[in-house]
Order: C-alpha cells, then sequence, then structure tokens
C-alpha cells in the first residue's frame, strides 16, 4: 500500500514539486518524507518541525536549514518567509476527525489567521 502512495505522488509531482515540505510532531509524515526524499522532494526544502532525530536517518538533516524543538505555527509562516521571501500561498492539511486532527486543525486556522488576506468580491 505505501508503494502506492509512493507511485502516486510521484506521478503527481512529475508536473508540480512543492518549494517546502514541513513534517511535524515525531509525525509518520517525517520518517516518510526522510525514507522517500531523493525519490520524492530531490529538489525541495525539507523543515522537520520538532522531530526526534533519532527517528530519521543520519542524513535527513544534512540539506536542512534549521530545525524547531517546539512547534509554533505563526513562527513557522515567519520562518517560511524568511527562507522562501517569494512565498504567497501556503497551505497546511489535517487528514483525519479524531480530537487530535480536530485540535490541530482549528490551532493552524487560528495561528495562521493574521497571515490571511481574505479578497472580497465585490457585490
Amino acid at each position: 500500500m505505501l508503494e502506492a502512495l509512493v507511485a502516486y505522488l510521484e506521478k503527481r509531482q512529475a508536473k508540480w514539486q512543492p518549494d517546502l515540505v514541513v513534517p511535524y510532531r515525531n509525525s509518520p509524515a517525517g520518517v516518510f518524507v526522510a525514507q522517500y526524499r531523493e525519490r520524492l522532494f530531490p529538489r525541495t526544502t525539507i523543515l522537520y518541525a520538532g522531530m526526534d532525530r533519532r527517528r530519521l536517518p543520519p542524513d535527513a538533516y544534512k540539506r536542512m536549514p534549521r530545525s524547531w524543538g517546539k512547534f509554533q505555527p505563526a513562527g513557522f509562516v515567519e520562518d517560511i518567509l524568511q527562507l522562501k521571501p517569494d512565498t504567497t500561498t501556503t497551505s497546511s492539511a489535517v487528514i483525519g476527525a479524531s480530537q487530535v486532527e480536530r485540535y490541530w486543525a482549528a490551532a493552524f486556522q487560528s495561528e495562521f489567521a493574521p497571515f490571511t488576506i481574505w479578497l472580497a468580491s465585490p457585490g
């Protein structure tokens, strides 16, 4: 099943590569990104936010500008803007409906609010 996901992402990313990928908080996503980095994100900046280094291979941090011990979403956006000043759009995905996922969805929405610009259409 994991190979099917990797194949899907390879096909999708043949047309588009993200500028930045940020797995966080010792998530399985961090291990996944480290394991498949060269295959899926060869030119993408990776920031492992709050990841325990013991969960990742030794070379996972070699091309990373920095890592955080505490995940602070507002600081996270500020750091993205420092690394990639031309950034105009960011997105986050929280998958699932458990209490933990609902917490993170609300936290991201609240923390990212100062960076959100809503354009209202006239009328």
